[in-house]
């Protein structure tokens, strides 16, 4: 029988985004722990009514899997937390849940805690553009990869530091390109490299319109 069952763990990444992984007491076979989002302050009527417990918020541009994969490493943690629920009872307009007592909300709170620095250290989807600030269009470009090889090889090469997604890294190289091109109109002081680059940022906007 499973301890913990794994939920939606799409996260909302528009601005003002507020995520939350929490936490569903056993209603059936097992626990479950999921990530609930939403734009601006609130959070799901269970919860308010503290029939869910909310374990810790969760960074917008965290990768999903990652912190599935952070909340699969700490079960034994969440199935604890999950033992803390003491059911709910009608108070005359809603049923409000209760966890534990006193004695136990030093150990929730640490366990949450825990729970929470583990989250917070999944990687994170970087932007395009910030990723490559360091460096110049040049270097990115040097390859004689096409433009699909290319992307897939930077999303590929930045996989151990940080998540990009392959939609931006390509709309940022056409980007750069346009715009370093348009900046470089004439090519009559062009030196070698400049030569060199102006050729290759042409043929990945060839790529794109084939």
């Amino acid at each position: 029988m499973e301890k913990m069952r794994y939920g939606n763990m799409d996260l909302v990444q528009t601005s003002g985004a507020n995520n939350s992984v929490y936490l569903i007491p056993a209603d059936g076979p097992a626990p479950e722990v999921f990530v609930w989002g939403t734009v601006g302050a609130g959070c799901p009527e269970p919860a308010w009514h503290h029939r869910w417990l909310c374990v810790c918020r969760v960074s917008a541009t965290a990768v999903p899997d990652e912190v599935e994969a952070v909340l699969r490493a700490h079960e034994a943690e969440l199935v604890e937390l999950a033992g803390f629920y003491r059911g709910a009872k009608w108070n005359g307009n809603n049923h409000v849940g209760s966890w534990g007592g006193e004695a136990d909300r030093d150990r929730m709170d640490r366990l949450c805690e825990k729970i929470g620095e583990a989250v917070g250290s999944a990687r994170t989807y970087w932007e395009a553009s910030d990723w490559f600030a360091p460096v110049t269009l040049y270097d990115v470009v040097t390859s004689d990869l096409e433009l699909g090889e290319l992307v897939a090889n930077e999303v590929a090469n930045a996989n151990a530091d940080a998540a990009l997604d392959a939609d931006d890294v390509r709309k940022w190289l056409l980007g750069a390109a346009a715009k370093w091109l348009e900046k470089h109109d004439d090519d009559a002081d062009d030196d070698e490299r400049d030569a060199k680059l102006r050729e290759r940022l042409q043929n990945l906007l060839q790529d794109d319109d084939g």
